[in-house]
Parts: C-alpha cells; structure tokens; sequence
C-alpha cells in the first residue's frame, strides 16, 4: 500500500504544471509546449489544481508574490492571449465545467469522440438538432462566413431574430462545450476574439477521431489526468468529464490491468478511495 501526504501530491501537480517562484512562460513557443506536455488546461486561474492551467504557468498561483495579479486584469488577459497558442495548434474553448480551456492537437480527437458519442446517447435524430435555436442559428451564420468576431456575430444575430444579450453567450457557450466551434485572435486592431467552425479548423483531427473507439479515447483522456494530477478519487473524475460512475470504473480497471494506475494506495487527509498513478 503506498502512501501519500497532501503536500507531496501538491508538489507533484505543480511541477507538472509549472508553478514556480521564478519567472513564468513568456513566449507563445513556452505556451504551446506547455499545452503539448499537459494535454489539456484551463487557461485562466484555479486554486484548486484540479486540472493544470495556463494562467498560473505564466503568472503563479497567487501563492507568492509574484502572482498578487487580478484573475481577469485586462493588460493581463491581452498578454496572455498574446503568447496562446495559435489557431490551429490547439483547440480553445470551453469544454469542461464550461471553463475556457486549451487542448492539443494529440487530445483534440479523443475530446471529439466522447463528445460526438454523448450527442449520439443523448439525442436522437441530425447532430445538430439537439441545439437551441440560437446555437442553430449561429452555426448558420458561421457557416457562410467563418470566422466571424462575437461583435460581428452578435449583430448579424440582432439583426435576424431580434436576440441578444444572455442567450447569445449561452449559445456560443453551448457550441463551444459541443466542439462545434473554436475561439481564435481576430486579424483586426485591436485584435478580439473571433469564432470559427471546428469542423474547418481540425479537419485532421477529426480524421483521425472516426478511427479511436469511445473507450480508447476515455483511457486515454483518463491517462493523461492521472500523470497530471498523481491520484484521483471517482468523484473529482466524475466532477470533471461528466462520465457515468460505471464508465469511470471500466477505465479505471482498464488502466489498473495495463499497470498504469493503483487503487493500492492512501492519502492522508483523502477518505474517499483513491487512485495514483503507478511511478
């Protein structure tokens, strides 16, 4: 039975995901890395280290002083999209806990197959049918023109059906958490955030998404949380991807026969039972 105190596991995380005293990514080649080595992240500030995140690999985690900056400062976030990764080196959007995240083109594809698969499970008939009125709408403004800015689209929006406001951001969030479109930095000045159809962006990645099954891509998703976050309990895995409880423990016992995890183990501080990744 192995054994763990908090701390170590805390240790663990922040090194996987770069939360250091010293100086921070600063250039759009360290972000991209970044992203790449993790798989997925948040981009803005958790201090919860519940999944790595961009933010803090750049400013901290505000457990020193170097990281005392605002969550949502401007001048901050303008840097920040300023060293992301471009458009199509790394899907952007909110995904998980519908919280913008970055997810590498290596992760992108099996992201797309569960999402694809929980459509199917959930909804019958024409993929997008299951989508708001609004979302529909702005698929179909998309796919005449994309990308297209949120000021751009909000209008045309306004223009067509009178709607504005909160169902405009529900929308985008509900196409964002569906992988139909993707945030990318306008060509304008000041550059904004513009939106464009997945479905062009990663034409390759979806390619390659029809040829992994739904629990290939679930263990592999699984896989590479674990060597982020060292161990797990069903609830936080559950929290996050919004799996069934028995879809969690067929992974889990799929990763524990490859030698990849241990249920062997105990966490001071933890009474759930928890999962670590074999080391």
């Amino acid at each position: 039975m192995k054994k763990y105190t908090l701390a170590q596991i805390e240790r663990w995380r922040r090194r996987i995901s770069r939360v250091r005293s010293g100086p921070g990514i600063s250039t759009r080649r360290q972000a991209l890395s970044f992203v790449n080595d993790v798989g997925f992240c948040f981009v803005f500030r958790t201090r919860t280290h519940e999944m790595p995140c961009l933010w803090n690999a750049v400013y901290g985690d505000g457990s020193t002083d170097r990281d005392t900056v605002a969550p949502h400062a401007p001048s901050f976030v303008w840097h920040l999209r300023g060293i992301m990764p471009g458009e199509k080196a790394a899907f952007c959007g909110k995904l998980l806990l519908r919280r913008p995240m970055l997810v590498s083109l290596e992760y992108f594809p099996h992201f797309y197959v569960l999402n694809e698969w929980r459509a199917r499970n959930m909804h019958d008939g024409p993929a997008l049918s299951h989508l708001s009125a609004t979302a529909r709408t702005l698929m179909e403004q998309l796919r005449r023109h994309s990308p297209q800015t949120s000021f751009d689209l909000r209008q045309r929006l306004f223009t067509s059906t009178g709607t504005g406001g909160s169902a405009f951001e529900l929308a985008l969030t509900e196409l964002q958490t569906r992988m139909h479109i993707a945030a990318i930095e306008s060509s304008g000045r000041p550059p904004s955030t513009a939106w464009a159809l997945t479905s062009r962006l990663f034409r390759n990645q979806i390619r390659r998404a029809h040829r992994i099954s739904v629990e290939e891509a679930r263990r592999s998703v699984l896989e590479r949380h674990f060597r982020n976050q060292f161990v797990l309990t069903v609830a936080e895995i559950r929290r996050l991807f919004r799996w069934e409880r028995q879809e969690i423990f067929q992974t889990l016992g799929e990763l524990i026969r490859r030698g990849i995890v241990t249920p062997e183990v105990q966490v001071e501080g933890i009474a759930d039972r928890t999962y670590c990744l074999l080391t």
